[in-house]
């Protein structure tokens, strides 16, 4: 029980910053039109650990506020990356 309370404590929380960094997000993946941003864009950019980027993209996505563009663009570590673009 009291395991639960603290867990919705904690999400109460971090909600209110949760839906500040994914409308800052979308702010910017929209700003970039057409060519969007993947991931690791977002994350050099925002300064924001992988984690807190890629949760806050898979909201937007799961919104429906970003899209994949069908896009690759190469991350430093040479592997392909999802390119998104707002809706």
């Amino acid at each position: 029980m009291r395991s639960q309370r603290t867990s919705l404590e904690a999400f109460r929380k971090v909600l209110p910053k949760s839906q500040t960094d994914r409308a800052r997000i979308f702010t910017y993946i929209k700003r970039w039109g057409d060519y969007g941003r993947t991931c690791q864009e977002v994350e050099l950019k925002s300064g924001w650990p992988h984690q807190s980027v890629s949760a806050r993209i898979c909201e937007l996505r799961k919104q429906k506020l970003i899209v994949d563009s069908g896009m690759k663009r190469k991350t430093l570590s040479g592997r392909n990356a999802i390119v998104w673009v707002a809706k």
